[in-house]
């Protein structure tokens, strides 16, 4: 009995620690503060371990904030770009603290650019109370419409 042969990781469809990028963005004090569709505790414990799991598989983790000394928040993609393909990575893992803005407008922008998105739904907040959950999907990128990462 043979198996099949080992797929390459950089090349691959599916996720792996070769060919991801972890993204955070926008977790202040201030705005986690400021929201309360989910206990503010439990999203800082699930953005320390989704951070964790991502150190433990080397993937690159990049942060973004907007610009907390003037206020100006400018989509987080187009300078973060440059970043992003010098990983050589198009797969984006991405989590922000609310879901209306923070995640939704760079994953529409990322996925302008030419990557593939998807996201850590336990590790981000939206505007409502916690009933009105907008079980948010990112649209499926080709090769990560199965993807784990999606409750």
């Amino acid at each position: 009995m043979s198996s099949e042969p080992i797929r390459d990781p950089l090349k691959d469809d599916l996720l792996t620690p070769q060919n991801s990028a972890f993204i955070v963005i926008d977790y202040q004090p201030v705005q986690v503060n400021s929201i309360a569709s989910m206990e503010r505790q439990r999203l800082v414990s699930n953005i320390v371990r989704a951070s964790k799991a991502a150190v433990l598989y080397g993937l690159p983790i990049v942060h973004s904030t907007l610009n907390v000394k003037t206020g100006d928040n400018k989509p987080p993609i187009a300078p973060l770009r440059k970043v992003l393909e010098a990983t050589g990575r198009k797969k984006l893992i991405m989590t922000a603290l609310w879901t209306e803005a923070c995640l939704t407008f760079p994953a529409l922008d990322a996925m302008r650019a030419g990557f593939q998105c998807c996201s850590r739904n336990e590790a981000h907040m939206h505007l409502g109370p916690p009933s009105t959950d907008p079980g948010v999907r990112l649209p499926p990128s080709p090769d990560l419409a199965n993807s784990q990462f999606r409750p």
